[in-house]
């Protein structure tokens, strides 16, 4: 996994979980990064700099040296820039297919449909709801973040390392 922010540190902690053999880099072009790409299955890219070039020709890493270290790797773009130009040319597979741009998700909801959409801010209103109840029955802030934690969809994402 490419990155080094939130977004990166939880997916290679769920992929961990599941028992992947994760390595989580800021950059592909050190020593320790490709001895482990040697036979991986997969990169993946989730980096919150946005002008950064991963792979490609003027890239940390061409899709020449990756293909030579990994014939059957796959690249999954969530978060950075890859060069799929270069990729094509040696036929290593990424996904999403059509580049977003600069700056922007690899994947969004809306790719998995509407009803994940409807149930993201459905769940979202639920939670300001627990929040406003909490609040308007005289409980402070955290208290109220603790109720709707305990009585709504909210999740806690403050454990970060």
């Amino acid at each position: 996994i490419v990155g080094s922010g939130y977004f990166s540190y939880h997916i290679a902690r769920e992929l961990d979980a599941f028992g992947a053999q994760v390595l989580r880099v800021n950059t592909l072009n050190n020593k320790k990064a490709l001895k482990f790409l040697k036979n991986a299955d997969a990169i993946i890219i989730a980096d919150d700099t946005p002008e950064r070039l991963h792979i490609g020709e003027k890239g940390d890493i061409t899709a020449k040296e990756l293909w030579m270290l990994s014939p059957h790797i796959t690249v999954l773009q969530l978060k950075g820039l890859i060069d799929r130009k270069d990729l094509d040319k040696y036929a290593i597979p990424y996904l999403p297919k059509e580049d977003r741009g600069k700056g922007h998700m690899g994947f969004i909801l809306d790719d998995l449909g509407p009803k994940p959409s409807i149930r993201l801010l459905v769940a979202g209103l639920k939670v300001g709801e627990a929040m406003a109840r909490a609040r308007l029955a005289g409980k402070s802030i955290e208290e109220a973040k603790k109720f709707a934690l305990e009585n709504s969809p909210a999740q806690d994402f403050t454990e970060v390392r």
